[in-house]
């Protein structure tokens, strides 16, 4: 996951910044209100995604990062950890799943909006919605 955010895409976000990778058990699987996914193959971990609670039955989507060659239909690896985080909100209830992205990341916006999110304004997120200083750009899903 960090040789991705690092190496592939770019972003200069330290662990000081995420809390929630510092200690992943103790973020994610603390009181069974969050998700933390991995997607493995032959052992490796090729691809991340995690969805916590953020408040009123509103969910924020975080960590999707997907190794370069497991992208698309062949593993469908990406469809594969949103279908589950997906699954998770729903078995707790929420109605709203938001995220933040960078605004470069053409192939996620695409992903993402094929998947049913919407895109917002950063006004629309609720007020306790992790923000990472890489997050440019703000999608909903309603369940």
């Amino acid at each position: 996951m960090f040789s991705i955010q690092e190496e592939e895409l770019k972003l200069n976000v330290s662990l000081d910044e995420r809390d929630d990778l510092q200690d992943i058990a103790a973020f994610y699987m603390k009181d069974n209100s969050s998700l933390f996914c991995l997607a493995l193959y032959k052992d490796n971990v090729v691809g991340t995604i995690s969805i916590s609670y953020i408040s009123k039955r509103k969910m924020a989507l975080h960590n999707m990062y997907i190794h370069k060659d497991f992208r698309g239909t062949l593993y469908d690896t990406a469809n594969k950890l949103l279908k589950e985080s997906i699954l998770f909100a729903n078995n707790h209830m929420a109605r709203e799943i938001y995220l933040g992205t960078g605004l470069d990341f053409y192939a996620a916006h695409k992903f993402y909006e094929k998947n049913g999110f919407m895109e917002v304004e950063k006004e629309v997120l609720p007020s306790d919605f992790p923000f990472m200083s890489c997050d440019e750009k703000f999608y909903e899903l309603i369940l």
